[in-house]
């Protein structure tokens, strides 16, 4: 249950880094890269 919470609030975050993204920052860019691909690490340990 915790878990799933964490994962709302990842995916949220990473829309509002999205948003900011459209501002066309590269270091934000760099950034949504790595909190995605963290995510899909935590969504394959999560069964």
């Amino acid at each position: 249950m915790k878990q799933r919470v964490n994962k709302e609030i990842l995916l949220v975050s990473i829309e509002s880094l999205r948003l900011l993204a459209n501002q066309n920052c590269w270091e934000t860019q760099s950034l949504i890269l790595m909190i995605h691909q963290k995510h899909m690490s935590l969504s394959t340990t999560v069964p």
